[in-house]
């Protein structure tokens, strides 16, 4: 009787907590439960092979095409940003799969170009160069933490297309990924409202559109209409606004 008492106690206690659980985390609950379930053990033990065989392919062909590829990681702290690093990594060669994490400047480098001490570790031919969080900081973290002045925001703004423009100039595959715990999502605090879904900032036309058409996901993807294109540049015209509090110009 003693033991049951005991667990029915406990067990009081625990609705107690869920009951104490702020609205934000039960609409979470909410979307777990409602979400897809989880892949079981084989199965993503399977399909981690076959992925790693890709990288491995990919490997082989940055090395026999002599590519240089910068893959940029963006994304809050514990956005996945780490993991998925790893994932990459741990079945693929250092000497072409180079994981970049630079520590806050020192003082020379304060002094330096902003973006100068990123371009020392850009890719040669054979290369793939994995940035964990990049220059984007100076239009990101730092003016948010008060890292830096709204004018040196504006000054990087400015400079960066020009920069990844050279990139790609001398043919440096520049993919930019931004990762976030919600989905890569970015909601307007205003409008924001528990328990519905939300009008999000990311390619959610792209995706839409992409849906309907039929595509399978193996064959090479259809040419998107240009209101497609038009409606998801505005989008993100609307977010980088709403982000950084300066008007879009474009060049």
């Amino acid at each position: 009787m003693g033991k049951k008492s005991k667990k029915a106690k406990r067990s009081g206690k625990s609705k107690d907590r869920s009951r104490q659980l702020p609205p934000s985390a039960a609409v979470a609950q909410d979307d777990v439960s409602k979400s897809k379930p989880k892949m079981k053990a084989k199965e993503y033990e399977r399909e981690m092979r076959r992925l790693q065989g890709e990288l491995v392919a990919l490997q082989e062909w940055v090395k026999a095409s002599g590519a240089k590829v910068c893959i940029v990681f963006e994304g809050l702290d514990s956005a996945g940003k780490g993991g998925t690093i790893r994932r990459i990594t741990e079945r693929t060669s250092p000497r072409v799969f180079k994981h970049i994490a630079l520590p806050a400047p020192n003082e020379r480098e304060k002094s330096q170009m902003y973006i100068q001490r990123y371009m020392a570790h850009f890719p040669a031919a054979g290369e793939v160069a994995i940035f964990d969080r990049s220059w984007y900081n100076r239009a990101g973290v730092e003016p948010v933490m008060g890292y830096c002045t709204p004018e040196q925001t504006q000054r990087f703004l400015d400079m960066a297309p020009a920069v990844e423009k050279a990139m790609v100039d001398n043919e440096i595959i520049l993919i930019d990924e931004v990762m976030t715990p919600d989905s890569s999502r970015f909601w307007p605090e205003d409008q924001y409202e528990a328990g519905r879904g939300q009008a999000s900032y990311d390619k959610q036309y792209v995706r839409d559109w992409l849906e309907q058409s039929g595509w399978d996901k193996n064959s090479p993807p259809p040419v998107l209409p240009d209101d497609v294109v038009q409606q998801t540049s505005r989008r993100y015209i609307e977010a980088y606004e709403q982000l950084t509090g300066l008007p879009f110009r474009s060049l």
